[in-house]
């Protein structure tokens, strides 16, 4: 099975405060690994560390065979583009453009194409979407840029899924079709990491670990 994401080590420091204190961990392409724990533990910066959005104080991150800790900004950014897909906790839209174009904005460093542009509508259309691809995101409800951000994550199919909350503070219903694209993701061969607060969503990865004290602990899943 392919290793997509390996995390050795990996520490983070604020002066004399230990965020994390050694953390390691391997993901495989079709796997999906969540991360629980109590509110301020480090899971969103293990996240951002992971996705090499900030340098962790020692450790060593490598995505796709590639080493992270030697590269410049440039590259890491490169490396970024194109191999994760993010769904922050807040949906991070550029308030100017339309759900749609918020969609295709990872596109447009490289030229968007036809077929991409077609995706794009496609997995808004299957996210709910139909009606709302050319509303600004001041016209949108939580629920729906979730899922405009969730659709821009996973429209260059990238190798590592990162879902930092995705369902919080949503609807039953609604969290429930975000959870389903992050799992056929997963189908479909990505490696996923769900940061989550819902245990019910925890528990059905593959499987799930909680962060505390610095360390990742893993627990059972349900069968």
């Amino acid at each position: 099975m392919e290793t997509i994401l390996a995390v050795q080590d990996i520490k983070k420091s604020y002066g004399a405060e230990d965020v994390l204190a050694g953390i390691s961990f391997t993901v495989h392409a079709g796997e999906m690994l969540s991360i629980v724990g109590h509110s301020g533990v480090g899971k969103t910066t293990l996240l951002s560390i992971i996705g090499l959005l900030q340098s962790p104080t020692a450790g060593q991150i490598t995505l796709q065979g590639s080493s992270a800790g030697s590269l410049d900004s440039t590259k890491r950014a490169v490396l970024r583009s194109q191999y994760i897909g993010f769904v922050f906790q807040r949906a991070r839209l550029v308030g100017s453009l339309t759900a749609l174009e918020n969609v295709l904005l990872p596109t447009w460093l490289f030229g968007e194409k036809k077929e991409v542009k077609t995706k794009a509508e496609d997995l808004l259309c299957q996210l709910g979407l139909k009606e709302r691809l050319h509303y600004s995101p001041a016209q949108l409800s939580l629920g729906q840029m979730r899922r405009v951000a969730l659709a821009r994550a996973l429209l260059l199919n990238p190798s590592l899924i990162l879902a930092d909350e995705p369902t919080n503070d949503l609807d039953s219903t609604t969290s429930e079709v975000v959870f389903n694209e992050l799992q056929q993701a997963k189908e479909r061969g990505a490696a996923v990491i769900l940061v989550t607060h819902e245990k019910e969503y925890a528990a059905r990865a593959d499987r799930m670990f909680r962060l505390a004290n610095g360390l990742l602990h893993e627990e059972s899943v349900l069968s």
